[in-house]
């Protein structure tokens, strides 16, 4: 069993590194996706190194950090509505045996996430610019937008399921050992 001191400073440390790559978004746009999703991954080491409940507290913590200290408030929603939360969501929905309800728990999951997101932004944020750059492309442009991140997503949680087994089978066992 760990220390609560081992847990807070873990805790504190994946929580800098988080926040740190949510306020990098507003240095380079351009990974105003990937910067998120980095800071959700780390939170797997959490869920691996002191436990879940730990996971969901760090989460929380990057979540009102993320409000005050990036610039994107688009992009701290979608840390927060999704890439927060569903790294360590993951390995629970991946305990249903059925590979096909996982996917659509999965999907559920991306797609409830994606929705609220959206809603939050454009009409209780009043952060109008997506909308608007969906209607400069036509009737059809949030439907193929909607489509492309249904790929996009499932490429996105095939390649964290190899980060998660590289942590636990290289990382962790060549520069993480005296943590065991």
């Amino acid at each position: 069993m760990k220390k609560s001191s081992y847990k807070v400073a873990m805790g504190g440390v994946v929580s800098s590194l988080a926040v740190f790559c949510m306020f990098l978004t507003g240095i380079f746009p351009l990974l105003s996706l990937t910067l998120p999703c980095i800071a959700g991954l780390l939170m797997v080491v959490i869920v691996i190194e002191v436990g879940t409940s730990w996971a969901y507290v760090t989460y929380i913590s990057v979540s009102l950090l993320s409000i005050l200290v990036t610039p994107d408030k688009e992009v701290a929603i979608l840390f927060i509505m999704f890439f927060g939360y569903y790294p360590i969501l993951k390995g629970t929905i991946e305990k249903i045996r059925n590979g096909r309800v996982q996917w659509i728990v999965k999907y559920a999951v991306f797609n409830a996430a994606i929705v609220i997101a959206f809603f939050l932004i454009t009409y209780v944020f009043g952060l109008t610019d997506m909308l608007d750059e969906f209607n400069d492309y036509g009737q059809y442009a949030l439907l193929i937008f909607w489509a492309v991140c249904q790929g996009v997503f499932y490429i996105c949680d095939r390649a964290m399921t190899i980060l998660i087994t590289g942590y636990l089978n290289w990382f962790r066992p060549t520069f993480l050992r005296k943590l065991k």
